[in-house]
């Protein structure tokens, strides 16, 4: 069987969006809906960050809508090799402390926060 290998991103990842390792051992399990990502803005470079923020639709992590914040994305995922159409598990940050200046993407932290206790610095 031949040996397969993939490269998710530069040096396993970019973790300056956390603020302290509280939490990240009690992440929470949470199913992505890779369509509702999109590759120009998302997934540039084949993979979504960790970091990336996470809203809930319809049951799925889906983009931060601006609004109501599920948590972050603990690693990056490989948009490449699970497909653009499917719904993959994923870990998730939903307490802890980020550094909202880190964060992938345009992100703002929400004045008010709605079931979360994620701190933002």
């Amino acid at each position: 069987m031949p040996l397969i290998t993939e490269t998710i991103s530069n040096n396993g990842g970019n973790q300056r969006w956390l603020g302290s390792a509280h939490g990240i051992w009690n992440g929470r399990t949470l199913t992505l809906d890779v369509s509702k990502f999109t590759q120009a803005t998302h997934y540039p470079q084949g993979y979504i960050p960790g970091g990336t923020p996470l809203s809930i639709t319809d049951g799925y992590a889906v983009p931060y809508d601006g609004t109501n914040i599920a948590g972050h994305l603990l690693d990056d995922f490989p948009v490449v090799t699970a497909g653009t159409a499917s719904k993959e598990p994923v870990g998730v940050l939903y307490h802890g402390t980020v550094i909202a200046a880190n964060v992938p993407g345009t992100f703002t932290a929400p004045a008010a926060q709605k079931q979360t206790t994620i701190t933002y610095l």
